[in-house]
């Protein structure tokens, strides 16, 4: 992927996921720098088996396929 559309791909995302979380981009940006996605995908892996609400545990476990299986490097 040459190096623009990842650069805008990047900041549609991170500012995308601020909106929808009611977050300032540059705030949020500066945190998830700090490597908070990583942070976050651990604990959504580990927390996920303690999900009593089936249908819940099943949209974690396809959020976390989703950042992680479909995500691999592509080379």
């Amino acid at each position: 992927m040459p190096e623009d559309d990842f650069a805008e791909l990047s900041v549609r995302a991170v500012t995308t996921a601020a909106h929808d979380l009611g977050l300032d981009p540059a705030l949020f940006v500066e945190e998830l720098a700090q490597g908070e996605i990583g942070l976050l995908v651990t604990y959504l892996r580990a927390a996920a088996p303690f999900i009593d609400d089936v249908d819940l545990r099943a949209r974690v476990q396809a959020l976390l396929h989703r950042l992680t299986a479909w995500t691999g490097d592509a080379g």
